[in-house]
């Protein structure tokens, strides 16, 4: 999560999708955009996680993640006129490409998934936006150093309470 802000930079009052919502990674970026001040979205697909995520301040900002259409629907309802200026994908398949579909010219979407992903030369093949795949597995042995402060970072939030523990409900 931490690195895909990083890397999209998403500012006050940017709209911003996240899949899989009420998953840890889903959890953790809402917690994120909720601190810089993002208008976030997200889909899941149980109608438990729906509620839950109305429970956590997304009433009427979840999303189906059980159909690629449904999803797309509901995101450019959500969006009206606007588009997204971020989004963090862990899911496959349609939502890659309905997610690029919702992204501004300046929009960026990084990709944590790890199969049935784009490659980059699909992606730059396909279209114009910004395209950022996270590994951390990988960027641990590139750049030692880079995770290192990363973790310091993330340990002196936690220090001062902007971060905690996943719920455990």
């Amino acid at each position: 999560v931490h690195m895909s802000l990083l890397a999209a930079r998403p500012a006050s009052g940017h709209d911003v999708l996240l899949h899989a919502g009420a998953g840890g990674v889903g959890l953790a970026s809402q917690e994120y955009c909720h601190f810089i001040g993002n208008r976030a979205m997200a889909n899941v697909g149980r109608p438990y996680k729906h509620f839950y995520l109305h429970k956590m301040g997304l009433a009427g900002r979840t999303l189906s993640s059980r159909d690629g259409g449904a999803f797309a629907l509901g995101a450019s309802k959500l969006l009206g006129s606007g588009r997204l200026r971020f989004s963090l994908n862990s899911l496959s398949a349609d939502f890659i490409a309905c997610t690029f579909a919702l992204l501004r010219q300046d929009g960026k979407l990084c990709e944590i998934g790890k199969r049935a992903v784009w490659s980059y030369e699909r992606h730059a093949a396909a279209l114009h936006s910004n395209f950022t795949m996270i590994a951390l597995d990988s960027t641990i042995d590139q750049a030692p150093w880079w995770m290192c402060g990363t973790l310091r970072t993330l340990s002196a939030r936690a220090d001062a309470f902007v971060l905690h523990g996943l719920p455990m409900e």
